[in-house]
């Protein structure tokens, strides 16, 4: 997983940054009546650094460079961050002051 630093966009307390995750192995999922099959899934990452909560706007499942499903926009409510995770420590990133 990495963060694309070229997207941060910073508005008062809220940062969104879109986040990629790559799987050698893709995955197959069931998606209604259909299979899903993806190695490559793209978060559009909202962290509110005043309440310490993070949610995903918006998501790409991708096979290679195909998108296999777009979302863009989810149905996703935020979160509190966990402690020490990886996306603890991208908001403690996106979340500094720039100097």
């Amino acid at each position: 997983m990495y963060m694309d630093t070229t997207t941060i966009l910073r508005d008062g307390s809220i940062r969104k940054v879109w986040v990629k995750s790559f799987d050698l192995d893709p995955k197959s999922v069931l998606a209604g009546k259909d299979t899903l099959t993806f190695d490559t899934v793209i978060g559009l990452n909202v962290f509110d650094c005043a309440k310490k909560t993070r949610m995903v706007a918006a998501v790409q499942y991708l096979l290679g460079d195909v998108v296999v499903l777009d979302l863009p926009e989810t149905q996703d409510k935020s979160e509190p961050l966990k402690p020490k995770s990886f996306f603890a420590a991208i908001a403690a990133d996106v979340c500094r002051e720039s100097p």
